[in-house]
């Protein structure tokens, strides 16, 4: 979508009016930039996931240790994507010190806000620490190591009760034996 004057206006892919810090569960999305394996392989049904795979493990883990309001429910991490529930257990109350919203500029010069303790801040914080480790990683390797980096934004749902819960769980539980039929396997991809 573009306005007038040509400035490019993403369109959010949030629920309008859901208050994104509100107790419930999320079921998440993010995938690699660039569609890229690179998180790991899935040889006969099971994903064996790679040192980057195992820095996203290891950061969304640490979510939970970080935040006293999240729990970590069912998760995994495929070559190119990931998946994970996080259930927000409670409503973090701001206190005076604390800004509610935070301001960020985009590299055209816009700003957008996310609101403290909510999932769009957990997510980022979670895309930001695990890309800046495996960066790190990257350091080490040969120069034709690709550059990693997330797809802009995540996906997410709304978990709204406890068959959709199991429902996802399952879904999860079962992404690597799905892997052949995978949309986001590189063998399903069309150019």
């Amino acid at each position: 979508m573009f306005h007038h004057n040509f400035k490019h206006i993403r369109k959010s892919t949030r629920l309008p009016g859901w208050d994104y810090t509100r107790p419930g569960r999320y079921f998440i999305t993010i995938c690699v930039k660039g569609k890229m394996c690179y998180l790991g392989n899935i040889t006969n049904g099971k994903i064996e996931i790679n040192k980057y795979g195992k820095v996203v493990e290891q950061e969304w883990l640490e979510i939970e240790n970080n935040r006293r309001n999240i729990k970590i429910d069912e998760y995994i991490v495929m070559p190119k994507h990931f998946h994970g529930i996080i259930t927000i257990t409670r409503r973090i109350s701001q206190t005076p010190s604390v800004e509610a919203e935070v301001n960020y500029k985009t590299r055209s010069g816009g700003v957008f806000r996310i609101r403290a303790n909510s999932v769009g801040s957990i997510i980022g914080l979670f895309k930001s620490d695990a890309k800046k480790k495996i960066e790190k990683l990257l350091k080490n390797e040969p120069l034709s190591s690709p550059y990693f980096s997330w797809q802009r934004n995540y996906h997410d749902h709304i978990i709204r009760s406890e068959k959709e819960l199991d429902t996802i769980r399952n879904y999860i539980r079962d992404n690597p034996k799905n892997w052949d039929d995978d949309e986001f396997n590189p063998l399903n991809l069309s150019e």
